[in-house]
């Protein structure tokens, strides 16, 4: 079966993964990430399978998340205070 998935943002836009997907057995997996521009807040995912007309909605919410590069370079100025003997 063909369902038509829309993934769109607080804003009503459209994210990348929005589109047209095939369910194998009833059941429909979508795996995405959100990118780092990505807007915070609430996100709908609107679901309309297209043989039958049946339609469902969810919501997601997305969170202030510290990028894994925020993490390192945080770990690096740890590392490099702690080998000027900053740390007691």
């Amino acid at each position: 079966m063909t369902s038509e998935v829309c993934i769109v943002d607080l804003e009503g836009v459209a994210a990348e993964f929005t589109g047209y997907y095939g369910a194998t057995d009833g059941s429909l997996i979508i795996r995405f990430d959100f990118a780092p521009n990505d807007r915070i807040g609430v996100w709908e995912i609107q679901v309309n399978e297209i043989a039958s007309g049946k339609s469902s909605s969810g919501y997601v919410r997305l969170t202030v998340r510290i990028q894994l590069e925020t993490l390192k370079l945080a770990k690096i100025a740890i590392q490099q205070t702690m080998n000027k003997g900053g740390a007691q």
